[in-house]
């Protein structure tokens, strides 16, 4: 495995993944976990999924909201702004205001498989983030539309508040 620092229970946390030509790096809270690992993926090709994971022990426990995948590898600077910026290249937004629509305009709806269920963002707003429970629990787009496939570079955020 990869080892990072954990994300602490019950609190919320900003992740973000980035991957350029196979050298993926992490960032926690805006911040490099100062290791890039290099991978040959098994990138989606036609289905993406959120909190999704192959078998039970790679389930994410926890909820997840205010996902955003950028085409491109942003920088640290603009890892960094997430929070107060959104950096150009956005192709897929969902902001779970209810529901599990993208509003990028790229027509990505996630489908809900098992049963995460809404619950209150980092913000305190109801409705706008699901938890995971287990690992049958997730969310997916079959064929998306204009998200990076294989080894094209991209960037991946979510805001994450993990209870196991």
């Amino acid at each position: 495995g990869i080892g990072i620092r954990p994300i602490p229970l019950n609190q919320w946390t900003h992740v973000t993944v980035t991957n350029n030509a196979d050298n993926w790096q992490i960032y926690v809270n805006g911040l490099s976990e100062n290791i890039i690992f290099n991978a040959a993926t098994n990138a989606p090709t036609s289905v993406f999924q959120i909190a999704g994971g192959a078998g039970a022990l790679s389930f994410f426990s926890g909820k997840v909201s205010d996902v955003r995948i950028f085409n491109g590898t942003l920088d640290t600077s603009a890892i960094q702004k997430l929070a107060i910026q959104v950096p150009t290249g956005l192709i897929a937004y969902f902001p779970f205001n209810g529901n599990t629509n993208d509003v990028s305009g790229n027509g990505n709806d996630l489908t809900i498989m098992g049963t995460p269920s809404l619950a209150t963002d980092r913000n305190g707003l109801p409705n706008s983030a699901y938890i995971f429970n287990s690992n049958l629990d997730y969310m997916e787009k079959a064929n998306p539309n204009r998200v990076p496939t294989g080894n094209n570079n991209r960037t991946t955020c979510v805001w994450v508040r993990s209870t196991s």
